[in-house]
């Protein structure tokens, strides 16, 4: 008689866990904060090349330049204003990290920023990214807006077997 219980307990125990193994657990999917691989950062860095390479910041020179971003998705706002103050500093200005100390504000306003992964067949994987906005210039002296620029940009990376990547676009 014990032998039925312990064999009846084993078998509700068994039930239970099979039970509880089987629900559904949701667990949303989530990008890391801190990075993207490297095959996107390659694509997403040409995309923001593109978009940017078609402005001429020579205006900037030997002027006081305060960047700002916003964007939909704040991963990439501290990549996009080092890149542009790098580009500022190439143009001959100078950054300031606080905008009530300069004499033109950069601001970048982002509609896209991002890539996406295609899987293709034969091993090769392409990676799609896109920067879409528009670059708003302020004269911090007088108040106004002087231009508005859009900004436009994309680039596609391939990434084969060997684990080489390559811009192809």
């Amino acid at each position: 008689m014990n032998r039925i219980k312990y064999l009846v307990v084993a078998v509700l125990a068994v039930v239970i866990m099979g039970l509880i193994g089987c629900t559904k657990n949701y667990t949303p999917i989530r990008r890391e904060e801190t990075g993207r691989p490297r095959v996107e950062q390659i694509a997403f860095s040409a995309a923001l090349e593109s978009a940017y390479k078609k402005i001429d910041l020579s205006f900037v020179r030997d002027k006081r330049v305060f960047v700002e971003t916003k964007a939909l998705s704040k991963q990439d706002i501290d990549y996009i204003n080092s890149y542009v103050r790098k580009r500022v500093l190439a143009a001959g200005g100078n950054v300031v990290l606080e905008e009530p100390g300069a004499e033109i504000k950069l601001t970048n306003f982002l509609e896209v920023t991002g890539s996406d992964e295609v899987v293709r067949t034969f091993g090769k994987d392409l990676v799609v990214a896109q920067v879409r906005g528009n670059l708003t210039i302020t004269d911090m002296k007088s108040m106004t807006i002087t231009k508005i620029v859009d900004l436009k940009g994309s680039a596609q990376t391939k990434r084969n077997k060997k684990a080489d990547t390559k811009i192809i676009e």
